[in-house]
């Protein structure tokens, strides 16, 4: 795993995503809880062949702007790329647009856990 690299993403927008649907808001648009988890999948996914066997990461940060609205049957190409790599703490730098607009913008951290451990913590 090195720093610069990067992936793409292709999304399309159903009325599960909807703000409507999720309870974020009261629209048919695309809501800010799905963009991030479409924004969490696209850092995992770019760092997933790089992990040992028994690790995975986990999310735990983000600093997202969502900057206009997305129309549900939309498709939304989210990039994503690894910015710095501090221990077990990953940095991703993340973009998304439609159709029309660049419509988020988001700086993630990830965290490289032992899974077994990780799980551990719930008993």
């Amino acid at each position: 795993m090195k720093i610069g690299i990067k992936r793409e993403d292709r999304y399309i927008v159903d009325h599960t995503n909807s703000a409507l649907e999720m309870g974020s808001g009261d629209l048919l648009v695309l809501a800010t809880p799905s963009l991030l988890a479409f924004f969490e999948n696209s850092a995992k996914e770019l760092v997933r062949d790089y992990l040992e066997e028994g690790t995975t990461t986990v999310g735990i940060s983000v600093n997202m702007s969502h900057l206009a609205p997305t129309r549900i049957g939309d498709e939304v190409i989210v990039t994503c790329s690894l910015v710095a790599i501090e221990k077990r703490i990953l940095t991703f730098e993340l973009e998304a647009r439609d159709s029309f607009n660049l419509i988020s913008k988001a700086t993630h951290q990830r965290c490289i856990v032992n899974e077994e451990k990780f799980m551990s913590k719930l008993k």
